[in-house]
């Protein structure tokens, strides 16, 4: 998920600019319990409307990142590191026997769908394809600007006699 600020300085999600190889680095400093949480918002931006696999590796920190951790600054804070909010006391991690996972949107599967174009609309697709997320990926780039045409659509109220979707629900 790409947060941004628009002009004004409000904040806007973009499209997610990371890209096959890219990654992200965590250095602990000492046992945590992380849980890696992809966005499933598969018809949303934040993912650029597709779900993608994501690879973990936990590695053992050596004497070198230890010695880089220590002197680590943010560049975008004037003081270094932000203070810790909280005092938490280092504890062992105990796994709960009774612990059942219940994913109500899981697994996830996907069906393919094959779209027709004519020559007018492929040549059209290959103006607008976002090759700077997609590449040569005219199927990633249809897939993307549909999906982001259809969000930026006012929501359609039902007219017949289906039961309404109460508003806390939406």
């Amino acid at each position: 998920m790409y947060v941004d600020q628009d002009e004004d300085g409000v904040p806007v999600i973009r499209p997610n600019p990371a890209g096959p190889g890219d990654f992200i680095e965590l250095l602990a400093y000492r046992d945590v319990l992380a849980v890696v949480n992809v966005c499933g918002d598969d018809l949303g931006v934040t993912s650029n409307f597709e779900l993608r696999d994501l690879r973990i590796v936990v590695l053992e920190g050596t004497d070198e990142d230890r010695a880089l951790g220590e002197t680590f600054q943010r560049q975008d804070h004037p003081t270094g590191l932000l203070p810790h909010p909280y005092d938490i006391p280092a504890a062992p991690l105990v796994a709960d026997p009774g612990y059942v996972p219940a994913f109500p949107h899981a697994p996830v599967v996907r069906h393919p769908v094959a779209v027709t174009l004519s020559e007018a609309e492929q040549t059209r697709l290959e103006a607008l394809a976002k090759r700077e997320l997609y590449g040569d990926d005219l199927a990633a780039s249809l897939r993307d600007i549909t999906l982001t045409w259809v969000t930026h659509q006012p929501r359609v109220e039902q007219e017949d006699d289906r039961p309404a979707i109460p508003e806390e629900q939406r």
